[in-house]
């Protein structure tokens, strides 16, 4: 502070000016802090209210539950095959949303998808990702650039036919090459039907070999052309690599890379009943710029993904991704988004423990982005045939459903989507009896309105109430089937079953021609080699068994050889210790009685010896009396001698 001498202040004045300069240099300091400070917690948090106002913006209407207020305004440009949608500006920079809980009972949470883990997902580890998509959405999503500039770059990379802007078309995906009959099928009913746009067919690169690529690019006309292209293509916008996992992303590779602004998305096993066009025509694609479709389920309450994307868990269906009709520029940021979510293993590989492919993802996507999407307001249905209910062919008709019907605005099928027919053997169809003839759907409730849904709480739009759906067994088939009078949500719902003719009377003929028929005697083919197989597998049982048992026999004969000679070896031992016993007891016996005479001798011989000794004793005695006796009688004679 040298300057200060330079300063004509009186040196008492000094330390007062000191005080008051670093006074200003700390409060410029503390400021700047703070200014920081308050700057990121712009970007941090939503209250309650802001998140319903800013984020989630739903409002009440007459027709569509699932309606956003963010305002979409159009116009249209009419040329020989395009309709142009202005899409909405960008939104402003946001703050990162919270994750704010919010009322949700779904009424078929027991036919939920999945089963999740909760305790496998700690808050922390899911704030993460949420902070990761909107800090991206926020700051990257900006340099992204626009659906012009995507637009532009990508006809620049790519040699299209013809410009992106305002063109309509169509994108088959086909991740599987053993898939080709569905797509054939497919092309060949667009075009039957009258539809002649421009179709995209989209696959991971490695996925078709040239056989299939032929195969697919001979449905190409100059009036009704088809292309072929690749997601991990490196000259797409936003390409997506294959990676590992089931290729279900390879759908938003589409949504990011198509060639056509107004795009009808199909699964290669989705199969249009009649020409979809008009949706492109509707006042809900110019209104909404997207147009969904229901599944049979919803998602569950507990699942992470409420919190991941911030939402609060309200009461609707999921999505069937099997079917889109997307308004690509006004789209462009909920499937830029899309796209973040889903570009790398890593985040897919995450999100897969609680999802079923892509499907949750585009409504989600939808919703964070807050850009508006209209959902069909009739429930799918199951279509498929009927068939007795027992194996044998036996017992009462019953309905078995192996496809997802999908509607119109007026409730007419209008899509059908045959996944099951992969897992379904045809062997038992014929032309009077194909695989898709009927379709099953609930009967309309009385004094039910379309319109149900209490704003923020429930977008299940109230005629699906006590709807419910289930996976059942009928004739030997695995089947899909709605509920019918159990009781759901204080509601007994009735059904009906229709046929696809009174919609399009050469539908199921076709569908059979085209993609049944051969099946059907491939999986005859099949099915007899496998009884033959059985009958094989059977014989060969039965001789394993036979031989077994003549083993076993032979086992058992021996082991009772065996046994015999266990036996016999046993008691001829037993034998020979008895006779070794008897020996012995007759050794014993005879030196026992030899013990016993030789006792008995040496006894007797003690007799005979004592007999003798007394005898000989006796002798003596009678020798002494005899002595004595003479002595006596001799002494008279001396007395008379003397006399």
């Amino acid at each position: 502070m040298k300057f200060l001498n330079y300063i004509p202040i009186k040196p008492s004045w000094r330390l007062f000016v000191v005080l008051i300069q670093t006074l200003f240099i700390s409060t410029l300091f503390f400021y700047l802090i703070y200014s920081w400070f308050d700057l990121y917690d712009e970007e941090e948090e939503y209250s309650r209210e802001e998140f319903e106002n800013v984020i989630t913006p739903f409002k009440t209407h007459s027709q569509n539950p699932f309606e956003i207020t963010t305002e979409v305004t159009t116009s249209t440009t009419t040329t020989t095959t395009t309709t142009t949608a202005t899409s909405p500006s960008p939104s402003p920079r946001k703050k990162l949303i919270p994750y704010l809980p919010g009322p949700c009972l779904p009424s078929n949470n027991d036919h939920s998808h999945k089963d999740v883990d909760v305790s496998k997902f700690p808050e922390q580890e899911i704030a993460t990702h949420r902070e990761a998509w909107q800090t991206w959405l926020i700051n990257e999503f900006p340099k992204l650039g626009t659906f012009d500039i995507a637009s532009k770059t990508m006809e620049e990379a790519i040699p299209l036919p013809h410009k992106i802007a305002g063109t309509r078309g169509i994108a088959i995906v086909i991740g599987d090459p053993r898939h080709i009959n569905f797509l054939n099928t497919s092309l060949i009913m667009l075009r039957k039907y009258g539809c002649k746009l421009p179709v995209e067919v989209w696959s991971f690169s490695h996925e078709l070999n040239d056989n299939h690529r032929k195969e697919v690019l001979a449905h190409h006309t100059p009036d009704a052309p088809v292309y072929l292209r690749f997601a991990d293509d490196e000259t797409n916008y936003l390409p997506i690599e294959r990676g590992s996992g089931n290729g279900y992303h390879v759908k938003v590779a589409v949504t990011v890379n198509a060639g056509f602004e107004h795009l009808l998305f199909l699964d290669v096993d989705t199969m249009v009943i009649r020409n979809p066009e008009f949706l492109f025509d509707s006042e809900e694609y110019f209104e909404y710029g997207a147009i969904f479709w229901p599944d049979y389920w919803k998602t569950h309450s507990f699942n992470p993904i409420w919190r991941w994307f911030g939402q609060p868990c309200v009461d609707e269906w999921e999505q069937e991704s099997g079917v889109m009709v997307i308004n690509r520029r006004a789209q462009w940021r909920a499937l830029a988004l899309l796209w973040f979510v889903n570009k790398d293993n890593k985040i897919r590989d995450w999100h897969q423990k609680f999802l079923h492919g892509d499907k949750d993802l585009f409504r989600f996507s939808f919703r964070a982005a807050g850009t508006p999407a209209y959902f069909v307001q009739h429930l799918v249905a199951p279509g498929g045939f009927m068939v007795p209910e027992n194996r044998d062919g036996t017992g009462k008709m019953r309905f078995c459903g192996v496809a997802m019907m999908q509607h119109d605005f007026e409730g007419k099928v209008l899509f059908g989507h045959v996944n099951f027919f992969k897992q379904t053997n045809k062997r038992r169809f014929n032309s009077t009896n194909p695989p898709l003839k009927v379709v099953k759907s609930y009967v309309p409730l009385d004094n039910i309105s379309d319109v149900g849904p209490v704003p923020g709480t429930k977008l299940a739009w109230s005629n699906t109430v006590g709807a419910s759906a289930a996976f059942v067994g009928a004739g030997g088939y695995v089947c899909v089937d709605i509920g019918e009078g159990e009781e759901r949500e204080g509601v007994r719902r009735k059904t009906h079953i229709k046929p696809i003719a009174d919609v399009n009377k050469d539908f199921e003929n076709d569908l059979f021609d085209l993609l049944v028929k051969d099946w059907v005697a491939i999986d005859q083919k099949g099915y007899e080699e496998e009884q033959e197989r059985k009958k094989k597998e059977e014989e060969r049982k039965k001789q394993e068994e036979e031989e077994r048992i003549k083993k076993e026999k032979e086992k058992q004969a021996e082991e009772e050889r065996i046994k015999k000679e266990k036996q016999a070896e046993e008691e001829r031992i037993k034998k020979e210790k008895e006779k070794q016993a008897e020996e012995e007891r007759l050794k014993k016996e005879k030196e026992n009685q030899a013990e016993e005479e030789r006792v008995k001798k040496e006894k007797e011989t003690q007799e005979t010896s004592k007999l003798k000794s007394e005898e000989e004793g006796k002798q003596a005695t009678d020798l002494d009396v005899i002595s004595e006796t003479s002595a006596t009688d001799l002494k008279p004679t001396e007395s008379a001698r003397k006399d």
